[in-house]
């Protein structure tokens, strides 16, 4: 992020990490998710500095299908953690932090998704949402509190059509309208994306572009938009083993749901308030499925190579699933990766993580 009110200039980034749980049962879908963010930017002006934060929360949400054409949800969250304020040649300045937010929607099929024969699908989408942030009084800094409030309708249609030897094509056509409240861009805005996905089964290909914009807003200043291309070569899609790749480059904010809330209807995906930005980034995967202890299960290595405005990421995985039997499946990962840095100023980074993933 960054920004400018008169001498006072601020810029630097936030990151955020996710942890979360489903439940699904009837009409019903819930869930519970633990975030965790830490932020690191720098201001000038008068005086000049620079400034952290860090900041865990939970966020419990609720989807509920009111009708096989209605659905509803809603999502709410509280965090805690600390604001640092360190001036040039000063002391460090510590403050406690909180943030509280709240989000609630619904979507409406006013045309049906078509089916295997293709032909179009229309929805109506709406949702509201609130953040509010506050730091405490400590010595040398004041209480401060800002709030963000969005409030978005929009029309998203897609139609499928179905070409002569089964391959599908399935342009879409994203319009919103929307108006931002609180401490950051206000005023009323247009939203539009568009989208061209392309299935090929037989030969194992699908290719998806989408893209979105803010094309007018009443704050002059504000920008926002994202691009997305992505294409994946499977050709057994009916099976997990055998060779699988993808390519995917992504450019700026995101490109798909600029209408929908920042609380989507089964994920948590993002609490910013301008999610400009020109960053780019091109991730290439590859792996390739192996019969294992019998045919029972399948392994996987993966290697993953991925570019970016800021560093490289070397990745090699294994992954170790049980296939699919009545709903149930069961898979183990194991991934190391290697992340340097753009102008290698900084010394590489070597992370390795673990997963663990049922269904039932």
């Amino acid at each position: 992020f960054d920004g400018r009110e008169g001498d006072l200039s601020l810029d630097g980034e936030v990151t955020t990490g996710l942890l979360g749980a489903d439940y699904g049962r009837g009409r019903w879908l819930m869930g519970l998710i633990a975030s965790h963010s830490r932020g690191e930017g720098s201001y000038r002006g008068s005086s000049a500095g620079t400034v952290s934060s860090a900041l865990t929360g939970l966020h419990p949400w609720a989807r509920y299908a009111v009708s096989e054409r209605l659905s509803v949800w809603g999502a709410a969250g509280y965090g805690a953690g600390t604001l640092t304020l360190e001036p040039e040649g000063g002391t460090p300045m510590k403050a406690d932090l909180s943030l509280a937010m709240a989000a609630a929607g619904a979507r409406g099929d006013l045309l049906e998704a078509p089916g295997d024969a293709g032909g179009p699908a229309l929805a109506l989408v709406g949702d509201a949402m609130f953040v509010r942030t506050e730091s405490e009084r400590t010595t040398g800094l004041v209480a401060a509190s800002a709030d963000v409030t969005r409030l978005r309708l929009a029309l998203d249609g897609s139609w499928r059509f179905v070409l002569e030897g089964g391959p599908a094509l399935t342009p879409s056509l994203e319009l919103g309208v929307r108006h931002d409240g609180g401490d950051a861009e206000t005023g009323f805005g247009v939203d539009i994306g568009g989208g061209l996905a392309f299935a090929d089964p037989k030969r194992g290909l699908t290719f998806d572009v989408s893209a979105r914009t803010l094309v007018a807003h009443e704050e002059s200043g504000f920008r926002e938009r994202g691009i997305t291309a992505a294409l994946t070569f499977d050709p057994r899609p009916s099976t997990d083993r055998g060779l699988t790749m993808s390519l995917r480059q992504t450019l700026g904010a995101a490109s798909t749901g600029g209408a929908d809330a920042l609380m989507g209807r089964e994920t948590l995906t993002g609490l910013g308030a301008n999610d400009n930005g020109g960053a780019r980034r091109l991730e290439l995967t590859a792996g390739y499925g192996i019969a294992m202890f019998g045919g029972r299960f399948t392994g996987t290595p993966e290697i993953g190579v991925g570019l970016s405005d800021t560093g490289r990421d070397y990745r090699l995985g294994w992954r170790l699933g049980l296939g699919s039997s009545g709903g149930t499946s069961f898979e183990l990962g194991l991934e190391a990766t290697r992340r340097e840095s753009a102008n290698d100023n900084a010394d590489p980074e070597h992370t390795v993580g673990f997963r663990i993933r049922a269904t039932w």
